[in-house]
């Protein structure tokens, strides 16, 4: 439900992110003349539900892996949240490829064609296009935002807060979202690239020099 609520910010980054040059904002008139305001919103709804599975894993099993790890230091926490990310991110490679396409300059007509559309042209592995990437990513987002939560969340109770409730829930999520995706927008970045390109695929260190020589740093955010 978020997910899809703030799914035009998702698109303005998708959109920015293959025209690294160009501004938000610019990237954002274009698209409002292109598509209108309901262009914001609709792309890659339905990738979304499906995406959601993947989430649905990395923190449903999250508690899991980190009891199985020694120790509950922040690293522990940290290595738990990548592994249960990672893994998860892999098994809904396909949705995320279907979501940048759908996203992108060229979208499919609809996302069940999209599905079709890139076995066709691509085979079953083009569901799995840049699934190292895209699982490098996730690992660090997830670790980063889980461990963050949970450092954050027992810091408040112990400096802040009387009891736990919806301000602190909301703060260590605040905190550690703003962290999670600072982390990981440089892979994040990569792995837009990679899935929107149709045809051969190009290595992501191939990618990566392409988008410093081009861009430099300011590229990957």
């Amino acid at each position: 439900i978020i997910d899809s609520f703030f799914n035009p910010l998702y698109v303005l980054q998708v959109r920015a992110q293959l025209q690294p040059n160009a501004s938000l904002l610019d990237v954002a008139r274009a698209m409002k003349a292109e598509t209108g305001l309901f262009g914001l919103w609709a792309p890659g709804l339905f990738a979304i539900a499906l995406r959601g599975a993947g989430a649905g894993f990395r923190i449903g099993f999250y508690p899991t892996v980190r009891e199985l790890l020694p120790g509950t230091s922040f690293g522990t926490k940290l290595i738990a949240g990548a592994a249960t990310g990672g893994l998860g991110a892999v098994l809904v490679n396909p949705c995320e490829v279907v979501r940048v396409r759908m996203v992108g300059p060229k979208p499919y007509p609809n996302t069940l064609y999209a599905f079709y559309a890139i076995v066709r042209d691509d085979g079953l592995g083009g569901l799995w296009r840049s699934t190292a990437v895209n699982a490098t990513r996730a690992a660090i987002y997830s670790g980063t935002q889980l461990a963050t939560y949970e450092t954050l969340k027992h810091l408040l109770l112990e400096k802040v807060f009387v009891e736990e409730g919806p301000a602190t829930h909301f703060s260590a999520s605040f905190v550690s979202g703003i962290c999670a995706q600072t982390a990981c927008h440089p892979a994040d970045t990569l792995k837009t690239l990679a899935m929107e390109a149709r045809g051969s695929p190009v290595s992501t260190y191939a990618r990566l020099r392409q988008l410093l020589a081009s861009s430099g740093i300011r590229g990957l955010y």
